[in-house]
């Protein structure tokens, strides 16, 4: 059971089995509102309407509406501002909660996948010299495991294609502060009303990864574009997670070995064989290679395109890359790739139906790739990305 009620200093508690949250006021571009007044709208078990006033809002107005949905045991909060100065520089804006507490561990999420993903330990880190503040804040949501007890409360936003949204954790407290945040980033605000964030949900669940799950259902279910699901699961090597960008021709083909061996021997339907960065001297530069693979990248392909058994990788290049040296016409026949075609761009996720007999096309993106795909070899296959 997850309880919702307002303070006497007119500042918001989250309760559950789990933790407490306390102490829940408006921030301002990471700040507290300066000298705020308060004026309650409701307040009962179900549901609390807030409206704050302060000097840095100007004749603008901060407001929260949290609502306890008892059938889901959730609790639901909006916050939002009206009526701000044009002038108002806006970066951020969200909610702090003065102290979090019964906090064993929170996970902290990257920002970027090499960022990493991981719980942090508050009670262990007295003796740490090193740099806190990349241990505090993370990403998209945050799940709280506690130090008596069992289960999780997990805080996360329903949406993640509009704002950028933080956690952070102040470990110089104790029990530590928690600053939810909101982040604007500048953007125009001319013409609108109010400046709103997504929906933070809070709520407690009886199991770690369990809960996990429960908030990926939900994020997925309010994502305006439905997740694209696979019919089977990826399986696959990577290059990146087992060598990073050290690779060369002779490693390469030492793990390409060894995947094939294990998967003919341990009936593993590998899908995916996948060299990621590190074989090219700069990002997009897809046709260059490093003089660690002397003879280039085409005596891989055939190695891999020619598999010895029908369930071993095939092979293709697929287009992820920066603009540098892209502007190029490639026949597909040197790719070994037939019509018709679907290039697949990761940033706006967005397809081109069209079939292609050259490729002409800069995908701004991160880094190069090459990927094997298993089944046949890919120059008997046409080739769609998915929308």
């Amino acid at each position: 059971m997850i309880g919702l009620s307002l303070s006497a200093h007119q500042t918001l508690i989250v309760e559950s089995s789990v933790a407490i949250l306390r102490g829940g006021e408006p921030i301002l571009n990471g700040r507290p509102l300066d000298a705020w007044s308060c004026e309650v709208l409701q307040v009962d078990r179900e549901r609390i309407e807030l409206r704050y006033t302060a000097r840095s809002l100007g004749d603008g107005v901060f407001r929260i509406q949290a609502t306890r949905a008892e059938a889901l045991d959730r609790v639901q909060i909006r916050y939002w501002m009206e009526g701000l100065p044009a002038d108002l520089i806006l970066d951020s804006f969200g909610l702090r909660f003065e102290q979090v507490e019964n906090v064993r561990q929170y996970l902290r999420n990257g920002y970027f996948s090499w960022d990493g993903s991981f719980y942090v330990q508050p009670g262990a880190l007295t003796d740490f010299d090193g740099d806190l503040t990349q241990l505090e804040t993370g990403y998209g949501m945050c799940q709280i495991l506690p130090r008596h007890g069992s289960g999780s409360m997990i805080l996360g936003f329903a949406r993640h294609d509009r704002f950028q949204q933080t956690f952070t954790f102040d470990l110089r407290h104790q029990p530590p502060a928690l600053t939810i945040q909101t982040w604007w980033d500048r953007k125009d605000r001319s013409g609108q009303e109010k400046c709103e964030s997504e929906e933070l949900v809070i709520f407690a669940h009886a199991e770690i990864e369990n809960g996990l799950r429960e908030w990926a259902h939900l994020a997925a279910k309010a994502s305006p574009r439905p997740p694209r699901l696979s019919s089977h699961p990826i399986t696959g090597w990577c290059s990146w997670y087992n060598l990073y960008a050290y690779i060369n021709e002779e490693n390469i083909l030492e793990h390409l070995r060894a995947a094939q061996t294990v998967a003919t021997r341990d009936s593993i339907p590998l899908r995916i064989f996948q060299i990621d960065d590190g074989f090219t001297p700069e990002m997009g530069d897809w046709l260059e290679v490093k003089p660690q693979f002397p003879r280039g990248m085409r005596p891989l392909l055939v190695q891999v395109r020619q598999p010895r058994q029908a369930e071993e990788p095939g092979a293709i290049f697929f287009l992820n890359t920066a603009s540098h040296m892209l502007q190029r016409s490639y026949p597909l026949a040197e790719l070994g790739i037939k019509d018709p075609v679907s290039l697949y761009h990761w940033e706006n996720r967005s397809a081109s139906d069209e079939s292609h007999r050259k490729i002409s096309m800069t995908l701004p993106a991160h880094h190069s790739a090459l990927y094997f795909f298993s089944h046949q070899p890919i120059r008997d296959l046409p080739l769609h990305f998915p929308r």
